[in-house]
């Protein structure tokens, strides 16, 4: 058997850490679907059209936390990123779009896969739903499905084959029998799902009654000293302030590609094993783990990232109850499946510990304390829930 020599090895670790460098620091003029970029996917047609009618458009570059200091009245547009592994909204940011929504404003959604903020309000997006384009380039028709302002410029052209199901409150398009745009109330305010992002595009605006529909979405949406927001740190654009985009400008590409070089290095040396592993202790780690708690709450608490902490909580808690259950966290299937699986004690618990986290992200920067709160709760319903119910405790609460 021939053996790989010992020079490959590092030759392909220092191949992939100068091909990851040159991606990073080379400047990109793919700004995705963002008013920054003015190809075919961009929007900066629909954000010039915007501007040439009086209205105030901001691009928000830094993530959706200044949606707390927006104008009540307001138009939040948010475009899916032009690949399937663009960046997504977590938790906290769909929570920030409702807190956004429950004060009187209007989150516009163009997008042909599932999102965060659809999946949080029912709404699900049906890939490849409809038949083949019959229009032009191959264009899918889709026709007013209600008599209603938003629908008054006519049909829409579409690019994608994507439909919604789910509970949307008022159908606005649909092509066929499958629905491709609804409204629907949040609080005070309204969530407009479009299943196409090519809509309000550069390439797509022109075509059919795309541009009538997507100001009526966006313009005819807005109210009092409201601005239209668009969200182009997921729809693509790199943001302008970050460390290396100041590299760039200060013309410290090389430095920037020798640092990534050196880690590239250092990583590889350091995952080479110097002697045999040491069996694990049998009496575990001398120091109580209380101490790292403590020591890991103050961390957080200094640098004022109990929201991140917030979110580690949350995420761990879902995804443990999600594969547990098989099924999805959002909607009422878990909580029926914690009822029939766990009793009903359990199922109080958990509807106490979901308000629970409600009203801390809501705060927005919640205490330590309520967020060791909730950890204390969380590993209270795990012990006695899960990790019971999983050695083969069969009995069900009373």
């Amino acid at each position: 058997m021939t053996r790989t020599p010992r020079w490959l090895v590092p030759l392909l670790v220092l191949a992939s850490v100068v091909a990851v460098g040159v991606v990073v620091v080379l400047p990109s003029a793919d700004q995705g679907r963002s008013t920054l970029s003015r190809g075919p996917d961009g929007t900066a047609a629909l954000a010039e059209v915007l501007r040439g009618r009086g209205h105030r458009v901001e691009s928000l570059r830094l993530g959706l936390h200044v949606l707390r200091s927006a104008e009540p009245g307001s138009v939040l547009v948010v475009l899916a990123g032009t690949s399937v592994f663009s960046v997504g909204h977590g938790d906290a940011e769909v929570q920030r779009m409702r807190e956004f929504l429950e004060q009187g404003s209007t989150v516009v959604l163009f997008t042909d896969r599932s999102h965060a903020l659809a999946t949080d309000l029912d709404v699900e997006v049906e890939d490849r739903a409809l038949p083949r384009g019959t229009l032009d380039d191959g264009l899918v028709h889709a026709s007013p499905a209600v008599a209603h302002p938003g629908t008054a410029g006519g049909s829409l052209a579409m690019r994608s084959r994507s439909a919604l199901e789910g509970a949307f409150g008022l159908p606005l398009f649909a092509s066929g029998d499958r629905v491709v745009a609804a409204s629907t109330a949040v609080g005070k305010g309204r969530v407009l799902v479009f299943a196409d992002p090519f809509l309000p595009t550069n390439a797509g605006l022109g075509r059919a009654g795309n541009l009538a529909a997507v100001m009526a979405a966006t313009a005819g949406s807005l109210q009092g000293e409201g601005a239209v927001l668009f969200d182009d740190l997921h729809a693509g654009a790199a943001d302008a302030h970050g460390t290396l985009a100041y590299a760039r400008r200060a013309g410290l590409a090389p430095a920037v590609l020798l640092a990534v070089l050196a880690l590239g290095l250092f990583g590889w040396r350091a995952s080479r094993r110097e002697g045999a592993i040491l069996a694990d202790l049998p009496g575990g780690p001398d120091q109580a783990s209380s101490e790292l708690v403590r020591a890991l709450a103050a961390l957080y608490e200094r640098a004022e990232l109990t929201d991140h902490a917030l979110d580690i909580v949350s995420r761990r808690f879902r995804r443990e109850l999600e594969a547990r259950a098989g099924v999805s966290w959002k909607g009422k299937r878990m909580r029926a499946w914690v009822a029939a699986e766990l009793g009903p004690a359990a199922a109080r618990e958990f509807d106490d510990l979901s308000r629970r986290f409600t009203e801390a992200y809501r705060i927005g920067s919640p205490s330590l304390d309520r967020v060791g709160d909730l950890a204390d709760r969380v590993h209270r319903f795990r012990t006695d829930r899960l990790h019971q119910r999983r050695a083969g405790n069969q009995g069900r609460d009373k």
